[in-house]
């Protein structure tokens, strides 16, 4: 068997200091320790025909945590324990990183994917944990711009103005600044529940990212604005591929 994880067990010890190091309380929220290693940058990674189980069994000395892989998942789709790896990154994430390996094991023909939850792990196929849908709340505020409509502004009537100008600012009915109040409550109504360009953004969303899995083209997964956030109801894959990856608390029963 060829070299294959002295690289990776070099990178556990080193990063594992690093990782000490810089490790500290999350000032507002607290972050799963699986999520905080996931998103830690590893300065390099060589696999060298690695076989998938050797691969695993350093991610688990590197994380400090539990990896389960459902084996048999992947051995119905062809994946065996021997399957070769051959990566080598600098300066990326762990996340990136692993997701370099199941695109290797997996190949052309099977789609592999992984879950985080606390401390474990779960790594299993797409199919597999596709299965179990999830719900979360995006914030979007930095994709919108928000431009003011300022529909409920005061309106000139420059007839009046004149008129009133002429005769030396005396009788005429009315005033000069006059503003709408229908359009005024029309316009905080729908303020009041998505926040300009939000359509624009769930298009381009279901449009991009897995365009078969949304309820708009025949699938089962929701997408809904709420002011400056969109809720989002799909698969895993879906929400890994929109923000990387999601907590196990997230997922609901099939």
């Amino acid at each position: 068997m060829k070299r294959a994880v002295v690289i990776g067990m070099i990178l556990a010890m080193t990063a594992g200091t690093a990782w000490a190091q810089s490790a500290r309380p999350a000032p507002r929220a607290r972050v799963a320790p699986t999520l905080q290693l996931l998103n830690q940058r590893i300065p390099e990674v060589a696999f060298e025909d690695a076989p998938l189980e050797r691969v695993v069994d350093w991610l688990k000395t590197f994380t400090k945590s539990n990896v389960v892989v459902r084996w048999e998942k992947l051995e119905n789709n062809g994946v065996e324990r021997d399957k070769a790896i051959n990566i080598k990154v600098r300066n990326v994430t762990l996340s990136m990183v692993l997701w370099m390996v199941l695109n290797d094991a997996g190949g052309d023909d099977v789609k592999l994917a992984y879950k985080a939850n606390k401390d474990v792990l779960i790594i299993s196929t797409v199919e597999d944990l596709g299965q179990e849908m999830i719900v979360r709340v995006y914030d979007v505020t930095d994709l919108l711009i928000n431009i003011p409509r300022f529909t409920n502004a005061p309106r000139i009537d420059v007839s009046q103005a004149l008129q009133g100008g002429a005769g030396g600012g005396g009788g005429g009915g009315g005033n000069v600044f006059e503003s709408n109040d229908d359009e005024r409550e029309e316009n905080d109504q729908g303020a009041a529940f998505a926040a300009p360009g939000s359509a624009e953004l769930i298009a381009l969303i279901v449009s991009t990212i897995d365009p078969d899995s949304w309820e708009v083209n025949g699938g089962t997964g929701q997408i809904i604005p709420f002011r400056t956030s969109l809720v989002v109801r799909n698969t895993l894959l879906v929400h890994q591929k929109l923000n990387g990856y999601v907590t196990e608390e997230l997922v609901e029963a099939p």
